[in-house]
């Protein structure tokens, strides 16, 4: 009701919470009128047994992404692939494709790539854990807690094979125009620029050298857990694992 009415920022970890309490408070009510010898006692519980197989899954999200790899480039993209690109990646390739119009050469580092950074590097448990029981109505500790998980971020190495899929492509860049090359990094992540826009939330570099494109891929997934942009998602009641952070470059 809060995120419907008030559009005021949830926490899913407190609703998961709420949610628990009143299983279990319902559970002991459920036995204690057994005990009371209430002859419904019994099918009561079942029904609240099959209530909460089908309504846990709801705080735990799996997300349906098909097999897709790491790197793709902007030509071989399509617009039924926003499930791991991102809209913002597709539409920018349909429009090559379909309007025949000229986009920029570039390529998305895609969800697959995400999930590979955030969990080789452990990411996220430790980020679970900064955010666990935060309030997302005070100030002050989310964005301490939001810069802790920047730095996390922004020291954790990319997977050697998606930093080699990296270099190969600016490289060729290079070569193709025999001059360097400058590059725009920007968030295309899952959900994003959808009825649910995200606007201004991520972070776009510009003018960025082919040798910093890696960092600069790092700050635009940091940018994922700025403190405005987990306050804009908590709003809209998602969970993290729903929104993965694809990037275009």
């Amino acid at each position: 009701e809060r995120i419907e009415h008030s559009r005021t920022p949830v926490a899913m970890d407190t609703v998961k919470r709420l949610y628990e309490r009143l299983h279990l408070a319902v559970r002991r009510m459920l036995v204690a009128l057994g005990d009371l010898g209430d002859a419904r006692c019994d099918a009561l519980l079942k029904d609240l047994q099959r209530f909460v197989k089908q309504t846990t899954p709801l705080f735990e999200p799996g997300l349906s992404i098909p097999s897709h790899p790491t790197l793709l480039d902007l030509a071989e993209i399509h617009g039924d692939m926003t499930a791991f690109v991102g809209q913002k990646a597709a539409h920018l390739a349909v429009i090559g494709h379909t309007l025949g119009l000229p986009v920029p050469d570039g390529f998305v580092l895609t969800a697959k790539a995400f999930d590979r950074f955030m969990t080789e590097n452990e990411l996220p448990g430790m980020i679970e854990a900064y955010l666990h029981g935060i309030s997302v109505d005070r100030e002050g500790p989310l964005d301490d807690r939001c810069e802790s998980i920047r730095r996390l971020i922004l020291q954790a190495p990319v997977p050697d094979d998606i930093e080699a899929a990296v270099t190969t492509a600016v490289k060729r860049w290079c070569r193709d125009r025999q001059a360097a090359v400058f590059t725009a990094v920007r968030s295309t992540a899952v959900g994003e620029d959808t009825e649910i826009s995200f606007a201004g939330q991520f972070a776009t570099l510009l003018n960025v050298p082919t040798a910093s494109v890696l960092a600069a891929y790092k700050e635009v997934i940091a940018s994922k857990y700025s403190a405005g942009a987990i306050r804009y998602r908590m709003r809209y009641g998602l969970d993290d694992r729903e929104t993965p952070m694809a990037v275009m470059i």
